[in-house]
C-alpha cells in the first residue's frame, strides 16, 4: 500500500540530516515547506533556475554564452524537457521532473558555487535512471556549471547502490511516522482524501 508522496530533493535533505549537516528543525521545515534560508541563498537558487531555462531555450541576457553553448552541446539532439518521472518504491510514490530525457539518457542541469562529485554520486535523483529503465534509459547524467567550468558526470545502473537508496527511503518513512505530529503540510501523506499526484500544490 502506498502511503507517502516524496520527491528526491527531500530524500537528499534527509540524508544531510542523518549526517548531521542540518538540524531536526531544518528537516521538518523542508517537509513543511517552511523557508528557513537567507535571501542570498534564495537568490542563488533562482539564478540556477534561470540558467537551466536559458540552456533549454529562453533568451540569455545574464550568463556566459560560451558556457551555455558548452552545456547545450552535452545534451541529446532530441529530448523532452521537464519530463515527469514517477514510480512506486515500497510504500512511497516517488516523483519529480527530469530536466532532460532523450536518446536513452536522463540529464539534470545544475549550478553550484562549490563543486563536489560526491553530492551527485549519492543523490537520490539518480533513482530517475532506475525509474525510467523500462523506457530504455541507460545513463543518469549531471551537467554542472560552477560559473567557471562545466563538468559532465555520467552514471550507469551498475554504479548505483540501489539497496542504499531503498534503505534511505524506508528510513525516511520511519522518520515521518515518528514525527507525524510535527508535520503540518500533510500532502506528504497519501490518504483516501489525498491520493492524487498534484505536483503544483
Amino acid at each position: 500500500m502506498v502511503k507517502y508522496k516524496v520527491y528526491p530533493t527531500l530524500l537528499d535533505e534527509f540524508q544531510r540530516f542523518q549526517k548531521g549537516i542540518i538540524t531536526l528543525e531544518n528537516m521538518l521545515n523542508r517537509i513543511n515547506r517552511v523557508r528557513d534560508f537567507s535571501d542570498d541563498q534564495l537568490a542563488k537558487m533562482n539564478k540556477g533556475t534561470r540558467f537551466e531555462k536559458v540552456v533549454l531555450g529562453e533568451p540569455n541576457e545574464e550568463f556566459d554564452p560560451q558556457a551555455i553553448q558548452e552545456v547545450q552541446s552535452l545534451l541529446p539532439a532530441q529530448f523532452q524537457a521537464q519530463y515527469l518521472v514517477k514510480s512506486t518504491i515500497g510504500e512511497v510514490q516517488l516523483y519529480g521532473f527530469a530536466d532532460v530525457v532523450g536518446e536513452r539518457r536522463v540529464i539534470d542541469i545544475k549550478t553550484t558555487q562549490v563543486f563536489s562529485e560526491e553530492r551527485y554520486k549519492e543523490g537520490f535523483q539518480n533513482l530517475y535512471l532506475y525509474m525510467l529503465r523500462d523506457l530504455g534509459c541507460e545513463t543518469m547524467e549531471y551537467v554542472v556549471y560552477d560559473f567557471h567550468e562545466v563538468r559532465h558526470l555520467v552514471y550507469r545502473m551498475e554504479d548505483l547502490d540501489l539497496d542504499r537508496y531503498f534503505q534511505g527511503i524506508k528510513d525516511f518513512t520511519r522518520f515521518l511516522e515518528e514525527h507525524r505530529s510535527d508535520i503540518t503540510d500533510h500532502r506528504i501523506f497519501l490518504t483516501p482524501a489525498n491520493t492524487g499526484l498534484n505536483l503544483f500544490d
